[in-house]
């Protein structure tokens, strides 16, 4: 229903908040994803993607020269 498609979309568009805000502080302490991040996206380049398919660059999905200070 409309009803179920508009929380569907709220709850996207929540975490799409939260992720731009992992983002930001990602950035701060670990720059090195910066540009990992930008090669993500110019090698899929979907302009609608949805935040369950967002890559997160976590500490443990780097490789061990990948600076995390």
């Amino acid at each position: 229903t409309d009803n179920q498609k508009g929380k569907i979309q709220m709850r996207s568009n929540v975490l799409q908040h939260k992720l731009d805000a992992w983002v930001q502080v990602q950035t701060l302490y670990m720059p090195a994803v910066a540009s990992l991040r930008l090669h993500a996206q110019h090698d899929d380049s979907p302009q609608d993607e949805v935040p369950e398919d967002i890559i997160l660059f976590l500490p443990s999905q780097l490789d061990a020269t990948t600076p995390c200070d």
